[in-house]
């Protein structure tokens, strides 16, 4: 007798949890069939950069130039170079040297494409989830594992006009910007200009708009 009352206990509280793990179980599915609500000003989030990285890296990589400059931000750059010297020049000594910083950096991503495929050649790629600051900037790091070892491609990239794009980056541990002011060595941009013309402005399909 007494052997068959704890067998009923046993079959009872199977049941029972049996049941209550049912429940459960049932209550998460229901939860995530519920909606999500939105954010406070969640129109206001930022769609991932890394999109943009991965097309300037596959630019940079197949020598691409023209797609790398299409994701680059001259003025931010031109900005971040000289600041309030910039306003020190007219808008058309301005124009004109934006067209050639243009060119310049057109050269710079074909050298840079030649270093990146002489060191990473087949390397794999990953993306680092973006790192951000406030709604305008971010950065994002690009690992490529190569038979020569690791190396770091850290992109910095600013939200303008309604999309992402590079304004600086480092490889090698060299920051763009600083190698740009270090081998300028202080020069006012009425000075780069005056650098920039001769390699420019002379050349077929180089003249500055105006």
């Amino acid at each position: 007798m007494l052997a068959k009352k704890y067998m009923k206990l046993i079959v009872f509280f199977f049941f029972l949890f049996s049941a209550l793990g049912q429940t459960n179980a049932q209550s998460v599915y229901d939860s995530l069939l519920r909606d999500i609500p939105e954010p406070p000003e969640a129109r206001a989030e930022l769609p991932s950069p890394v999109p943009m990285v991965y097309e300037f890296m596959g630019a940079m990589m197949s020598g691409q130039s023209d797609v790398c400059l299409a994701n680059f931000e001259v003025e931010t750059f031109l900005k971040l170079m000289y600041g309030r010297n910039l306003s020190r020049l007219e808008q058309a000594d301005y124009n004109e040297l934006f067209s050639y910083q243009i060119q310049t950096h057109r050269n710079e991503f074909k050298f840079l494409s030649k270093i990146m495929n002489r060191v990473a050649e087949g390397a794999r790629i990953d993306y680092s989830n973006p790192r951000y600051h406030g709604k305008i900037q971010s950065k994002v790091v690009v690992r490529l594992d190569t038979n020569r070892g690791r190396f770091d491609f850290i992109v910095y990239c600013c939200y303008m006009r309604d999309r992402w794009y590079v304004y600086d980056y480092v490889l090698n541990n060299q920051r763009l910007t600083q190698s740009f002011r270090t081998s300028l060595n202080g020069i006012s941009p009425q000075k780069y200009l005056y650098i920039l013309r001769p390699f420019y402005d002379q050349k077929l399909g180089y003249r500055a708009f105006r």
